[in-house]
């Protein structure tokens, strides 16, 4: 039972991520997502301010923080309300989808584990052919993939 949850909490994160994927190689506007809305729906600093109950100064100040990246989440939600608009939030893997990622770091763990055996084996003069390293990783990569929890380790 607990191996079924995990897979279908796997297959689930990983189906909602998955639109985020194809985000990963947009660029982050220079004067980041609050300037550059803002000034493409025509609203001022001013009137931003006047929503969210600031001053034109401290709507320039957050923006500053968005460009800096040091402004919190809440801020930013608190602005793009205050404008119609919504956040869109996600941690993806930098390259491909979840589960190229686990298969990815799986059989580098795996060649990793494979190596070292090899090398102390070559020190003791047993060397062992490529074909069986090879299917050595694959068999390790998969146990890592079926089990993910030992990969963090």
């Amino acid at each position: 039972m607990k191996e079924r949850f995990k897979s279908l909490l796997f297959n689930q994160t990983a189906q909602k991520i998955r639109p985020y994927t194809l985000l990963q190689k947009e660029v982050i506007p220079g004067n980041g997502w609050i300037a550059t809305i803002r000034t493409s729906i025509g609203m001022t600093m001013k009137q931003l301010g006047k929503k969210l109950g600031k001053t034109a100064q401290a709507v320039n100040q957050i923006q500053k923080r968005e460009q800096e990246g040091s402004i919190t989440l809440n801020s930013l939600q608190e602005v793009a309300q205050a404008m119609g608009m919504k956040v869109v939030y996600a941690i993806i893997p930098v390259s491909g989808n979840l589960e190229d990622y686990i298969r990815k770091f799986a059989e580098k763990k795996a060649k990793d584990i494979v190596s070292r055996t090899n090398n102390s084996m070559l020190l003791e003069q047993q060397e062992v052919e490529q074909t069986r390293l090879n299917k050595s990783i694959s068999e390790l990569t998969n146990e890592f993939v079926n089990n993910p929890e030992r990969l963090w380790d």
